[in-house]
């Protein structure tokens, strides 16, 4: 990983990377970073929705329905809908 996305990663988090990597169309570095970061916190509601996007994104039809499940159940009792811009 090149120093300056590390540098990104400790400074502003791992999700609004993958956001922003999500937002400029670099789909595959997003779901390489939201699986980093559910790797570390497994239930990351917000790690999940963003690798599930991310994988639709990609294509990855069957993948991104499978996390987009387990998103369902980590998000099941949030009041909040989310969204890629929320990244």
């Amino acid at each position: 990983m090149p120093a300056v996305v590390r540098l990104l990663i400790v400074m502003f988090g791992e999700e609004f990377l993958g956001g922003a990597l999500l937002a400029n169309e670099d789909f595959a570095a997003a779901e390489e970073i939201f699986r980093a970061e559910i790797a570390k916190h497994p239930r990351n509601g917000r790690a999940l929705f963003g690798l599930a996007e991310s994988l639709k994104r990609q294509g990855k039809t069957t993948s991104a329905q499978m996390v987009l499940r387990e998103f369902e159940k980590a998000w099941e009792k949030s009041d909040t809908k989310l969204r890629v811009e929320d990244f």
